[in-house]
């Protein structure tokens, strides 16, 4: 029986520590629940978002006038080399269940802040791994009018792009968790891997705002074609790595980085109200304690400005707004 709450403050739910509350909000552990919840959602006539570990959203100051379910779908299985993970798992806690059943392939996923079903919704990646090399199912609940069915779509059918899938297409679509295709390795191997994984971590901590109040990463990167950088470079020659820079412009993925856009406008340190762009990694949006939803999107709109303005390039959000 899910217990439906109202008027529950999102902001600690949040990586970022902001936002407004939601009208209604439940927490749910199984399938049968989260039915339950948008069924009860349907009757009231009332929108739904799904929040998991809230480490890629924007919650507006408002709040939310509906209901937010949080999944915590925590359930992980193994199947040889398949791993069955619910949507609420971590992403760094299935990455370690997966090596210490001698089954590889997933170790990037130690660097993403958030879990299965928003990784698979916004197709995450890390350390040069994306959801979409991995995923081989995804158990999804689709509503439509008062139908409720549970489906299995097959890595194809998610149409996976550079941090989209079709999942953020069909809003009345909800993943419930995802099947991980894996191999097996040898003990030996694992140790490997596991000191592959110590070596990633200790880079992202020292690149990154790791422990800080932010959504992560907030822009998309770039497809870096040799176009864009003739264009690029029309706009400032001295384009390249600045010397003691902690990330390559270029990135595993053959990305532009959009932090080093921002790093390269200027705009370290900028700060409005009580948000700020991190002198760490200039993709990562600060909370010093104080900021507000308005602040965040101010920023995000003065950053968008000034990296056009001197590069001619118009960055678009990973994030989600909500």
């Amino acid at each position: 029986m899910i217990e439906i709450k109202e008027h529950i403050a999102l902001a600690p739910y949040t990586s970022v520590k902001i936002g407004g509350p939601a009208r209604f909000f439940v927490e749910v552990s199984t399938e049968d629940e989260l039915k339950e919840a948008a069924a009860w959602a349907k009757e009231k006539k009332l929108p739904v978002a799904v929040l998991g570990a809230g480490s890629n959203v924007l919650i507006a100051d408002t709040g939310f006038d509906g209901l937010v379910i949080h999944s915590q779908i925590k359930t992980i299985t193994f199947e040889d080399d398949r791993m069955h993970v619910g949507a609420g798992v971590m992403m760094a806690a299935a990455a370690h269940a997966a090596l210490a059943r001698n089954v590889s392939g997933f170790e990037w996923a130690i660097g993403i802040p958030g879990t299965i079903g928003g990784s698979v919704y916004g197709n995450a990646g890390c350390f040069g791994g994306e959801m979409k090399d991995v995923v081989e199912h995804v158990r999804v609940l689709q509503i439509s009018n008062f139908k409720f069915q549970i489906s299995d779509l097959s890595q194809n059918e998610c149409i996976f792009k550079y941090r989209e899938s079709i999942f953020k297409k069909n809003k009345n679509w909800i993943i419930l968790g995802a099947t991980i295709k894996l191999k097996r390795v040898s003990d030996e191997e694992k140790k490997d891997k596991q000191l592959w994984i110590q070596q990633m971590m200790w880079e992202r901590v020292a690149e990154q705002a790791i422990g800080e109040r932010t959504m992560g990463s907030t822009f998309k990167g770039i497809l870096l074609t040799d176009d864009l950088q003739r264009h690029i470079q029309r706009y400032d020659r001295r384009f390249q790595k600045p010397e003691r820079a902690c990330w390559v412009f270029e990135n595993r993925r053959g990305m532009l980085s959009a932090g080093f856009l921002i790093e390269r406008a200027e705009l370290k340190g900028k700060k409005i109200g009580g948000v700020f762009v991190s002198p760490k990694h200039a993709n990562f949006l600060i909370n010093d304690g104080m900021a507000i939803s308005e602040h965040v999107v101010m920023l995000i709109a003065y950053i968008k400005e000034h990296v056009h303005r001197k590069f001619g390039i118009m960055l678009e959000e990973e994030i989600q707004y909500l």
